[in-house]
């Protein structure tokens, strides 16, 4: 080897081993999911309201179709920031509370809840999914489907989370004839 050689390939490949340090070290946190979401305390208990704003705290969804991201967000008195999902990432359950009342206009119609989840700490639209594995909170029914309500109706439903990781939740309400939907959902961890 030339005097100029070795020096150059030890260059060479300290350059090498450091690019891999950082690409297996830090690659992880290059686009976070599920399981890398913040780690929650054992044993403690979350209540969300969907369809809430800061400004005007309506809690409940007042277009035809409305979902529970499209707000302004803000921060809650926790200092929390609110973007219209519910963090559930490391959640042992679930429980949503649906709910449909009467408006000015009257209750002659249905609203249908749909539950979308996503992986992602800072979802895109197209990150969110469909999630139609739900058990009723009062009885032996499951639901695979969305959730329809007709009249002024309240129906608690459980997410099965078994073997499953999702970061947050969403809804969307989508109104047919008239009616006022509203949602909750709290979660143990």
């Amino acid at each position: 080897m030339t005097t100029y050689a070795k020096p150059l390939a030890f260059l060479v490949g300290a350059l090498i081993l450091a690019s891999a340090f950082v690409l297996f070290t830090q690659a992880p946190f290059a686009s976070a999911d599920a399981t890398t979401a913040p780690t929650v305390t054992e044993n403690t208990f979350k209540h969300y309201t969907f369809f809430s704003t800061s400004t005007t705290q309506t809690n409940f969804s007042t277009t035809t179709t409305a979902t529970s991201t499209n707000i302004v967000a803000w921060f809650n008195s926790n200092g929390e920031a609110d973007n219209g999902s519910f963090v559930i990432a490391g959640a042992k359950s679930v429980t949503l509370y649906l709910s449909r009342a009467s408006d000015s206009v009257g209750n002659a119609g249905s609203t249908t809840f749909k539950i979308q989840v996503t992986p992602k700490t800072s979802p895109s639209e197209t990150d969110w999914f469909p999630f139609v594995d739900l058990q009723s909170a009062t009885s032996t029914a499951v639901f695979t489907s969305d959730i329809v309500l007709t009249g002024t109706t309240t129906m608690a439903v459980n997410l099965d989370l078994v073997n499953r990781g999702f970061y947050a939740m969403r809804l969307v309400a989508v109104e047919a004839t008239d009616g006022m939907h509203s949602a909750t959902a709290s979660a143990s961890f």
